[in-house]
């Protein structure tokens, strides 16, 4: 039985035909697996030249979170007998730190300075 398969001329055509579509799938996939490849190196190096440089976004804008947390903190010190209990939505605190912040604004750069 098997030797009237492999004997038979349409044995040829079918190995043939496999062999062409294993072959399209297989360079279809090395292609998807390349593309993602350089999706993803593409991604990383975005994210480290992001994170990673000296006057990168990501860093000026963190140091003003920072300076925001700071002055809220000296805010805290400055309010008398002050209760973050009694204060949920924070209005006495940011009241008092609204022009702290303000006044250490004013003394640095701007980001577009700082960037430049």
């Amino acid at each position: 039985m098997i030797e009237n398969f492999l004997s038979n001329s349409g044995y040829a055509t079918w190995s043939q035909t496999i062999i062409v579509i294993l072959s399209v799938l297989l360079a279809y996939i090395t292609l998807v697996s390349n593309d993602r490849n350089i999706n993803v190196a593409n991604a990383l190096s975005f994210v480290q030249k992001y994170y990673l440089e000296s006057n990168s976004l990501a860093l000026k804008s963190l140091s003003l979170r920072v300076n925001q947390f700071d002055r809220v903190q000296e805010a805290k010190t400055l309010i008398v007998g002050y209760d973050p209990n009694s204060d949920a939505s924070f209005n006495i605190l940011f009241e008092k730190a609204r022009p702290l912040v303000r006044s250490s604004f004013g003394k640095q750069l701007t980001i577009e300075e700082q960037l430049c």
